[in-house]
């Protein structure tokens, strides 16, 4: 598409095919806006509208956790707004994702300020960042760790491609998966019956010399058992 100069009259700049372009690429945006799709040619996820509560500006690829309505069709937040709102596009508040984090993820797909409005990629495949730990390299997982992700060989959200040249923070592409594959940490709590690990020699009390059994502490933490201790 051409540029115009300075000093120089739109019309002898903007051809109809131009003008044409431009229309294409703002109703492009203006449906994912308002339909919370991608934009033609990027259909590999979908997005909702967020509200960002992490109490701090969320940069785009940033990785995030979902943590509840912003409001509901009762709420006095929602005081002046038509409750039908609600349930045609539910706005989210999104956080800053804690260690061991087991909420559902998302990527941001736009920057945004705190307590402003943006888009999320909330399933489907997206750039991400993520963080290298300071060994390993056959990663398959992006797991939950304090303000992000951070790279795994085990459990988290498949990791299709990862920047192996860069260090500390770097790009990947992520798997945004839902459902209970969608946990971003392995735990052995009680939340192991929605996310369980995949290695279950991390639970607390395995022992690979002894006949074992897998129960739960009165505290409903996951833990192994020796057998001869059960009867």
């Amino acid at each position: 598409m051409d540029r115009a100069k300075q000093g120089q009259r739109l019309g002898e700049v903007i051809t109809a095919a131009n003008f044409n372009r431009i229309a294409s690429a703002t109703e492009s945006v203006e449906a994912m806006q308002q339909g919370g799709k991608m934009p033609p040619g990027n259909n590999t996820a979908a997005l909702i509208k967020v509200k960002n509560a992490s109490g701090g500006n969320l940069k785009r690829f940033a990785a995030v956790a979902m943590a509840a309505p912003a409001f509901t069709p009762e709420s006095s937040e929602a005081e002046g707004t038509k409750k039908s709102q609600f349930w045609n596009g539910p706005l989210v508040t999104v956080e800053s994702i804690t260690a061991d984090d087991t909420r559902k993820i998302a990527i941001m797909a736009e920057p945004v300020a705190d307590g402003k409005v943006g888009a999320a990629v909330v399933s489907g495949i997206t750039p991400a960042v993520v963080s290298k730990p300071a060994s390993g390299s056959e990663f398959t997982g992006a797991k939950a760790v304090a303000d992000g992700l951070e790279l795994t060989t085990s459990g988290g959200l498949p990791v299709i491609w990862w920047d192996s040249s860069g260090t500390g923070k770097l790009a990947a592409i992520v798997e945004v998966t839902t459902g209970g594959g969608n946990c971003a940490a392995e735990s052995d709590d009680d939340d192991c019956f929605k996310c369980f690990p995949d290695d279950l020699t991390t639970i607390e009390g395995y022992n690979a010399s002894n006949e074992q059994a897998l129960t739960h502490a009165t505290t409903g933490c996951l833990v192994w058992v020796d057998i001869e201790d059960c009867t």
